[in-house]
């Protein structure tokens, strides 16, 4: 490197290069590709292949092919991102189609990034305590690590890939993936915090899912594993937009062979609304659907689900099979009939007050086969719905006086 000009490499002019340049024996190549006449005895070039960390001031617009907006002589494709401070936080890529990384760094505002779709070569770092939110497509080169380190990150472009790649959530805070459709192929892990996938069709990509201990998986979207790719969870799972509302979280089973499983020790979180008055009119909750289920597609290990001290005296549905047929779950024990559950899974943490039963739908209780309920009462009349059996306060019509 030439120390006299920052970011040049020189170039002898008996250099191939110096031919090319027309015979002329001192010259230097811009930025932009023009080629400048010098009376030095070195030619220079612009070092194209040293990628940069640039910091943006927003200063001057909010474009990114504005020099101005950048500490440093603009960005180059490659270059590692860093935005920082409060100015100008909705802006615009309409430069790069390459880019290293990006960092929100301690102190920023609240940025939004928008414009065209770059290559992404490195990770997503949220160090700033603010949310943060990828409006631009993004396609991943291989595996990378989107690290919600002291604040939230939203993605709401979309996650593709130039090469076969995962996508590793970590950081103690959430990460929503929004957009209806990804496209990537790998697995995505989620070791820390929360990923809430929230995209209608395929907002995980086609890849497995794997929640490590302590670490939740929600979410209000569908996810859509191909091949033999499936769930497994060692945290929580959380169907849900975001904890204290309720919404619905979908696992399209139709195109894999592969499987959902909650490992011994994982747990579920959901939130419950204002109960239903039946098993066949129930209230509204955080619901999990099993689309193009068939056979053993979900297995539970004795876990248990925290209701987050919600619920009111009635009846929800927490699991829907589309398979109308109670052979989904493995690892499930309960009453052919009354369709009270015994085994494999448990509640806990319903609102002051209040207990609850889980009934699997039977032919006999009313509710759809194979779906799962909940029915809440007061805790003074658990006993006497045990004595009764939940299967007598389950009838649709009344008992002939």
């Amino acid at each position: 490197m030439n120390p006299s000009r920052p970011g040049h490499t020189s170039v002898r002019a008996s250099s191939p290069l110096a031919a090319f340049a027309g015979g002329i024996a001192n010259f230097s190549i811009s930025r932009t590709g023009a080629i400048l006449a010098s009376a030095a005895l070195a030619v220079v070039v612009t070092d194209y292949a040293s990628a940069a960390n640039r910091i943006w001031n927003g200063s001057a617009s909010a474009l990114w092919s504005n020099n101005g907006n950048w500490n440093g002589n603009g960005v180059s494709n490659g270059d590692t991102l860093n935005f920082s401070g409060t100015t100008t936080l909705t802006n615009t890529n309409d430069a790069l189609t390459s880019i290293g990384s990006i960092t929100f760094t301690a102190g920023a505002g609240q940025f939004t990034l928008n414009g065209n779709t770059a290559t992404l070569t490195g990770s997503v770092i949220n160090s700033a305590t603010t949310t943060q939110t990828l409006g631009l497509g993004l396609n991943m080169s291989a595996t990378q690590t989107f690290d919600a380190a002291a604040g939230s990150l939203v993605m709401n472009g979309a996650l593709g890939q130039t090469a076969a790649s995962g996508l590793t959530k970590t950081g103690s805070f959430a990460l929503s993936l929004n957009n209806n459709t990804n496209t990537y192929t790998g697995t995505t892990t989620v070791s820390a915090g929360t990923l809430f996938a929230n995209g209608s069709t395929a907002a995980t990509g086609s890849g497995a899912i794997s929640v490590a201990s302590g670490a939740t998986f929600g979410g209000s979207g569908t996810i859509a594993p191909t091949g033999s790719n499936g769930i497994n969870v060692s945290g929580v799972l959380a169907p849900g937009a975001s904890v204290g509302t309720v919404g619905t979280l979908t696992f399209n089973m139709s195109g894999t062979t592969g499987t959902a499983t909650l490992a011994s020790g994982a747990s579920l979180a959901f939130d419950l609304g204002l109960a239903g008055t039946s098993i066949t009119s129930v209230g509204s909750s955080d619901l999990l659907v099993l689309a193009g289920a068939s056979s053993g597609d979900f297995t539970f290990n004795g876990n248990s689900i925290n209701f987050q001290g919600t619920g009111s005296n009635g009846f929800y549905k927490l699991f829907d099979t589309s398979s109308n047929n109670a052979n989904t779950w493995t690892g499930l024990t309960f009453n052919g009939t009354t369709g009270v559950v015994s085994g494999g899974l448990s509640i806990t943490n319903l609102a002051s007050g209040k207990t609850g039963t889980l009934i699997v739908g039977t032919a006999s209780n009313g509710g759809t086969t194979g779906d799962i309920y909940l029915q809440v009462v007061p805790e003074s009349s658990s006993l006497l719905l045990a004595a009764l059996g939940s299967g007598l306060l389950l009838r649709r019509r009344r008992i002939p006086s």
